[in-house]
């Protein structure tokens, strides 16, 4: 899905009826010091550039205040499909991390915030050489 990445920091959806990145620039400059609906794509229970539908967010913003603008690919998920897709890819990376406990417990309280769907970690250890590292899983996958 096509997403806004505002000033290098923030994804939000397009707004309604807005499709394309020079529709919201248009939009955006006709809106110039008055606040804005939008709804923000939140990184409490995942990593970017997946994301969770309930935690979608409605926030104003005012474009006078836009700095930069991108066109960004993300895939976003319910909290189910979410879900089971982390609890593959917790099976497919942290097995191989330092800090995985021995019985099967992945000591990383916040996961969800480290953890990406594309099996990439940030607090990932591991005392072997990176030739098996983790490719991630194809989400499409019905196993």
């Amino acid at each position: 899905m096509k997403v806004l990445l505002i000033n290098d920091c923030d994804y939000y959806v397009y707004p309604e009826n807005i499709t394309t990145l020079e529709e919201f620039v248009t939009y955006a400059n006709t809106h110039m010091g008055r606040l804005v609906p939008m709804r923000m794509l939140k990184e409490d229970n995942s990593v970017s550039p997946y994301y969770v539908k309930e935690d979608i967010k409605q926030y104003y913003i005012n474009p006078s205040r836009i700095d930069t603008v991108t066109e960004e690919d993300v895939t976003i998920l319910s909290k189910a499909e979410y879900e089971q897709a982390l609890g593959k890819v917790v099976n497919g990376v942290c097995i191989n991390c330092l800090y995985y406990d021995e019985d099967g417990i992945c000591p990383c309280e916040d996961y969800k915030e480290k953890l990406s769907l594309d099996g990439k970690c940030w607090d990932f250890e591991s005392d072997e050489d990176d030739e098996d590292e983790f490719d991630g899983f194809d989400l499409d996958d019905e196993e």
